[in-house]
């Protein structure tokens, strides 16, 4: 029976979005869940999904329109950072780790509401 096999949603561009040598959001959080996860024996027992990048219209339902427009449009060149505010910062592939994780998000509340699973864990950031 399916519902029984948790979910376990990522995507890669989660690993590669970055803001910068010693800001606290970084890889390593994934890195130790995943760790811990795997050591435990607990993360074979779930099954695999990569996130879909959450679509625009999807995000607008939950942020200003202008905001995701500014930040759809972003991509600060390969090494360099774009800085949104005191704490954020996009790289090259911020944007898509950040749909990607709207998008786990959706698609976890999709499967658990479908009845396809009890529940799903969301490995991803930002």
């Amino acid at each position: 029976m399916t519902t029984a096999i948790p979910l376990w949603i990522t995507h890669p561009a989660c690993t590669r979005h970055e803001m910068g040598p010693g800001h606290p959001e970084s890889i390593a959080r994934l890195h130790a869940i995943h760790d811990r996860m795997n050591a435990s024996g607990l993360l074979p027992m779930f099954r695999q999904a990569i996130a879909p990048l959450a679509p625009r219209e999807a995000l607008v339902r939950v942020h200003e329109p202008k905001l995701v427009d500014y930040l759809l449009a972003a991509k600060p060149p390969e090494g360099s950072y774009l800085r949104i505010d005191a704490d954020t910062a996009l790289n090259t592939y911020s944007v898509e780790a950040a749909q990607a994780a709207a998008g786990a998000v959706m698609l976890g509340v999709d499967e658990v509401l479908a009845g396809k699973t009890r529940f799903a864990f969301c490995a991803v950031r930002p």
